[in-house]
């Protein structure tokens, strides 16, 4: 597996990738998320200074992630921007929202998918929390009937809240699941790996097996607590997995 590295979007990117190249973490996410609201420039620029600042880490981009978008037409514009940087940087699986109002434009998504595709990169789609598509088998099936290049972005932490058997939906799927974006749980999400239910789960013996980008979502709200639960992740991936 290739183990990447979520900066959290309220924290200053620069700074999160300093503590990760810190700890000798090698692989991150892009997201325009992390890009703050007062940065002016053309996104474009702020990535390719984001996307050298990470390089020079001794880093690379190997996941972006991508919000919904309130509508189809920003998907598309968003989407468009999205692959230009994954072609400059080299990035190979993006890890996608969709919304019920979204997947009312198959055709478009599924245009949107094929240039994906056509660029060597898996468009996943992410199973969600209930206000979003997708949550349960059933909707990944319906989900996937519309969209039949898709691939699927497997996080955990909105498996468990929703229901989701980690098992099941994996056996089933394990062929499309490209990425899976590991967090625990205890009452919410976003914790440190195996600091909840993920120690006695059966689905460890399946993440021991993944072959695909396992990107670690721990929720932060300082500097100083990026490095102390990355660097306690490192130690539970070593000791679990």
């Amino acid at each position: 597996m290739i183990i990447c590295v979520r900066p959290n979007v309220n924290l200053p990117f620069k700074e999160n990738i300093s503590i990760f190249k810190k700890l000798g973490y090698k692989h991150t996410r892009f997201d325009l998320e992390v890009i703050p609201d007062d940065d002016k420039r053309p996104r474009m620029d702020v990535f390719k200074d984001y996307y050298d600042f990470v390089k020079k880490a001794g880093m690379d981009f190997v996941e972006f992630h991508s919000f919904a978008a309130m509508d189809i037409d920003s998907f598309k514009r968003k989407a468009a921007l999205e692959l230009e940087m994954m072609k400059l940087c080299g990035a190979k699986v993006i890890s996608q929202h969709l919304t019920d109002e979204l997947m009312k434009y198959p055709d478009a998504i599924n245009a949107v998918i094929k240039r994906f595709k056509d660029a060597g990169i898996s468009f996943c789609v992410e199973n969600l929390l209930r206000d979003m598509c997708f949550a349960s088998i059933e909707e990944a099936d319906a989900i996937l009937s519309k969209l039949p290049d898709a691939d699927i972005a497997f996080d955990i932490g909105h498996a468990v809240l929703t229901g989701l058997d980690l098992c099941e939906f994996y056996d089933k799927y394990k062929e499309k699941i490209k990425v899976i974006h590991l967090h625990d749980v205890i009452e919410t999400d976003h914790l440190v790996p195996f600091t909840g239910m993920l120690r006695k789960s059966p689905f460890v013996s399946r993440l021991k097996e993944f072959k695909g980008v396992v990107v670690l979502e721990i929720r932060c709200h300082s500097l100083a607590e990026v490095e102390k639960n990355f660097k306690e992740a490192q130690q539970n991936i070593k000791k679990f997995l």
